[in-house]
């Protein structure tokens, strides 16, 4: 506030506003000593609501609807060195160094502790173990690289503003003949990525193990989680997947992503109807043999033996309810849609376009009537997959031959 240059005469005449210059009967103090009437008070200036000292209002500062004096803003208040707005001193998360301090909308949404050396990290760098502890990388020492096939840990949701969730289950095995140090790239995979995936032992393969995603938007699986290298440090340690025929890339679906409740059985319909109707296209698209088919995922139509335009959607729902998990389509999971029919690759194309495939699928099936579905074509399934624009998906579908009837 600039300094006041009022008359010697007038300020003698009893009490007079510094402010305005008129008499008043009550005068109040501000924190540079002027004294001020109680117009002047309400119009110019404001209390500071931690030392309560009259400032006027182009010397205030507002923090969380707090209004501070210059002072006490210098000390109660400091710059969020993440994403550069104010926040309460006392508030802000700091690592060890005492260098980087984030506020609580930042931390809220990138940032967690190490739960060993308690030094900040971003959630880009966090590592998990079973039980969803964080650490820092420096800090991280996997536990069990392969857990028991019935390990299970409370799911973590990567990515965001999406309801379409996807899990991924890849095997993979070791080649006859060959030695593979299957403990250490299991250690491997998990120093590859942040806390995304786990690895389970399997009993339908020979020395390998299963590579478990956490549910993750089909942005996040491509351009996030690591699988490039997952899959090239699984090829360096001469682990196979499709070569050696017992490996299987099974892709979960969360329930949600097929509509509410009174949706969602009409939708998951629609996408056994698809492929059975399709099966011929799906069997190309799979790379699995007949027999791996009918062994790990079958078709519904086969399993009723009919044809498949002798059965309609609502059968095959009712079928795929109570005939078991080893089909095409597995329905035998709680929170889950499963597409099992996929062979195991450790092809970054191969990989991402499956994954793409099937997210194509379900928009496919939410966006389309049982009318239109039963209408569709192979040919007006492959153009609105092409209509996605998903590079990997394209390129695959021209390689195995499927871009036409």
């Amino acid at each position: 506030m600039s300094t006041l240059n009022l008359e010697t005469e007038i300020q003698q005449e009893g009490r007079v506003c510094e402010w305005c210059n008129n008499e008043t009967s009550e005068v109040f103090e501000t924190n540079d000593g002027y004294k001020v009437c109680k117009e002047c008070r309400n119009e110019h200036f404001i209390y500071c609501d931690n030392c309560v000292k009259l400032v006027h209002l182009d010397d205030s500062y507002i923090l969380y609807d707090e209004t501070l004096c210059e002072e006490c803003f210098d000390e109660c208040a400091a710059v969020c060195d993440r994403c550069g707005d104010y926040e309460w001193r006392d508030w802000l998360s700091t690592n060890n160094s005492g260098d980087f301090s984030v506020c609580r909308n930042c931390y809220e949404n990138e940032y967690t502790f190490c739960d060993y050396c308690d030094d900040l990290i971003h959630l880009d760098n966090a590592r998990y173990n079973e039980d969803g502890d964080a650490f820092c990388p420096g800090c991280y020492e996997p536990e069990d690289a392969i857990n028991n096939y019935s390990y299970k840990p409370e799911p973590r949701f990567y990515g965001r503003d999406d309801k379409v969730y996807i899990g991924v289950e890849l095997e993979v095995d070791t080649p006859e003949d060959v030695y593979v140090d299957r403990e250490e790239a299991a250690q491997d995979v998990l120093r590859a990525v942040n806390g995304e995936l786990y690895n389970k032992h399997d009993s339908s393969l020979n020395y390998g193990f299963e590579i478990v995603s956490h549910p993750a938007t089909l942005e996040y699986h491509l351009y996030e989680l690591g699988w490039d290298e997952v899959l090239n440090t699984l090829r360096d340690y001469g682990l196979r997947s499709h070569d050696v025929g017992t490996c299987g890339l099974h892709v979960h679906i969360g329930r949600e992503a097929f509509g509410d409740e009174i949706q969602r059985d009409g939708n998951i319909a629609k996408l056994l109807l698809i492929v059975e109707r399709h099966w011929d296209k799906f069997v190309k698209f799979s790379r699995r043999t007949r027999v791996q088919l009918d062994r790990w995922a079958a078709s519904y139509c086969d399993y009723l033996e009919k044809e498949p335009n002798e059965v309609c959607e609502k059968e095959l729902l009712e079928t795929a309810k109570s005939a078991g998990r080893y089909f095409a389509v597995n329905l035998e999971n709680y929170h889950t849609v499963e597409l099992r029919l996929f062979r195991g690759t450790l092809n970054s194309t191969t990989f991402k376009a499956t994954l793409q495939f099937v997210k194509t699928l379900r928009d496919l099936v939410v966006m389309h009537t049982i009318d239109e579905i039963n209408d569709m074509s192979w040919g007006d399934i492959v153009k609105f997959m092409q209509e996605q624009e998903y590079e990997e998906l394209n390129e695959y579908l021209e390689i195995r031959g499927l871009l036409s009837e």
